[in-house]
């Protein structure tokens, strides 16, 4: 009888969770006519190129700080970016043939291809910035105030010695001078 039960609870539970994937189907892919696919390829080629020049600005900041540990890390990055960037050219290069034929599932899956390598390369950037050490916050941190309480006798709102101005001569450390 407990076995029936534990199988019934399972499949309540898998029934469950069928009609709710039925019920959030997955957003179909959008379609982008030529011009658009040609102006986003190229915003994301100047991405990937931004990306690799800071990593790269990154390796050169690792070997100024002659941490080697920093220095692999960053390198690892940028042999993965490389490699990224090689699958990026080769999808951007299917693209423009893809615009010139007009075909639009090659045009679409190349695009995908594109973004993706993209969104690879950034993410070896920010991984790369970790490895060094730089801060991601970097504009918050900035402003820093600090709120303090009132002091009593805070010199410089107030003279705590009541005007006293004259000062007596150091004593002799010894009486024998």
């Amino acid at each position: 009888m407990k076995t029936l039960s534990k199988e019934f609870s399972i499949l309540a539970f898998f029934g469950g969770m069928a009609v709710l994937r039925a019920d959030n189907p997955a957003p179909a892919p959008v379609k982008l006519t030529n011009a658009e696919v040609a102006v986003k390829s190229a915003g994301l080629r100047t991405q990937i190129q931004d990306d690799s020049h800071s990593l790269l600005q990154l390796k050169a900041h690792a070997v100024k700080l002659k941490d080697v540990i920093k220095v692999n890390c960053v390198n690892d990055k940028l042999v993965q970016a490389k490699a990224e960037m090689n699958i990026a050219d080769m999808a951007n290069d299917s693209l423009q043939s893809a615009i010139q034929k007009n075909n639009d599932d090659d045009r679409n899956s190349t695009f995908a291809q594109l973004q993706s390598a993209a969104t690879s390369i950034k993410q070896l950037k920010e991984e790369a910035a970790a490895c060094i050490g730089t801060p991601e916050l970097l504009k918050q941190e900035a402003g820093v105030t600090v709120d303090h309480p009132l002091i009593p006798d805070d010199p410089q709102q107030t003279d705590p010695f009541g005007g006293y101005t004259v000062f007596e001569p150091p004593a002799y450390p010894s009486p024998f001078l």
